[in-house]
């Protein structure tokens, strides 16, 4: 019985020490999840789900994820396989950048190990990406006319897999 104790916090510490960024929402996985079965998840837990024909992506609205209310939550694919769910939020500069400020914050937290990466690192645009070999997840804020936070999860094997697409695409073309 001491054994399995042992075994069982050992276990523990073990997935602790190898957290990997979310990779799930709304009962739909990155990289594996269709539309179709997207679309049929969001009904099911009640959401209206619209569709911006403009830049190719569905997308629900006011929802609240890791604490906080966001204005929308946008969903693309690639080849019918969900790639990419984004996360944005409108509000006053203090807001947007404590938004950002407590997403970092999160992410550090939760998945210690994974370093982050600045791209952008200015008053008004700062993105910070973290990737656990899975999920690339992106983390930013915007000051403009409309101040924006962002939260970007993306399929690292999708995100391999449109750039390996285009690269091909484009020597076929030459």
């Amino acid at each position: 019985m001491k054994r399995l104790v042992l075994l069982l916090i050992a276990f523990s510490l073990f997935l602790c020490a190898n957290a990997q960024i979310r990779d799930s929402f709304y009962g739909c996985k990155l990289g594996v999840t269709t539309k179709k079965q997207l679309l049929n998840n969001l009904r099911r837990l009640g959401y209206k789900c619209l569709n911006d024909k403009e830049i190719e992506c569905y997308y629900i609205e006011n929802v609240t994820f890791e604490g906080k209310q966001w204005k929308s939550c946008q969903f693309e694919f690639y080849k019918d396989t969900l790639c990419c769910v984004g996360f944005g939020f409108q509000s006053d500069k203090e807001d947007v950048i404590d938004v950002y400020n407590q997403n970092i914050e999160n992410v550090k937290t939760k998945c210690g190990k994974i370093e982050g990466k600045m791209i952008r690192d200015n008053q008004n645009y700062k993105l910070c990406y973290f990737d656990d070999g899975i999920v690339v997840l992106g983390i930013a804020y915007k000051i403009e006319d409309v101040n924006r936070a962002f939260l970007i999860y993306q399929s690292k094997k999708l995100m391999n897999q449109m750039d390996d697409d285009t690269y091909n695409s484009q020597i076929r073309n030459k």
